[in-house]
């Protein structure tokens, strides 16, 4: 796990980072931790890597295969918000404004007029009782998916499950079989 700029605990401007860019800046600090990382150790396949998130962190492991397909892989949604204009949790602490007051950020931040752009498998998770991030975003992500003849994803739905839907043990399980599927089994490496 990494804690990129714009996470708290570290002061203000590491902090704030990312504020009113929602969506613009996150991942260079991931990408940038990921290849320090397969640098350094050699049991790091950089060609294997996925990327799984839950509600927000789902809007950005989506991002992630979106804006970076070469170094992420596969991508896990958990719950995922998809476009900040329509998120359920107040984002205008973040973006610094209201959709009326400044659309061009959000357009920015939105991931639906780029899902053109997804090359990698996805998985995506949702409970039908969800009241943080109605499953109705993700109705709308697989319409949207399927509308551009997109097929390399599969939906699940969790019955009567409501955001927390990690409790679920099949979540997990589909989760590793996901990974191992779309990423392989990981190679042996020598102890470093």
């Amino acid at each position: 796990m990494i804690d990129g700029r714009g996470t708290p605990g570290r002061g203000a401007g590491f902090r704030n980072f990312s504020y009113a860019n929602f969506g613009q800046v996150e991942l260079q600090d991931h990408i940038s931790a990921i290849q320090q990382l397969a640098a350094k150790h050699s049991f790091i396949d950089s060609d294997r890597i996925g990327v799984s998130g839950h509600s927000w962190g789902g809007h950005f492991a989506l991002r992630a295969v979106l804006e970076h397909p070469e170094i992420y892989k596969a991508a896990h949604l958990s719950a995922a918000a998809i476009d900040p204009v329509s998120f359920r949790v107040a984002i205008e602490a973040y973006m610094g404004c209201l959709p009326t007051d400044c659309p061009e950020a959000y357009r920015k931040a939105a991931l639906t007029p780029h899902l053109d752009k997804l090359k990698a498998p996805i998985l995506i998770h949702h409970g039908t009782a969800d009241d943080d991030v109605p499953i109705e975003d993700s109705y709308e992500l697989v319409e949207a998916l399927q509308n551009l003849n997109y097929r390399d994803f599969e939906f699940i739905e969790f019955e009567a499950m409501d955001h927390i839907i990690m409790r679920n043990p099949k979540w997990e399980q589909d989760l590793i079989h996901f990974f191992k599927k779309e990423l392989g089994e990981p190679k042996a490496v020598a102890e470093n």
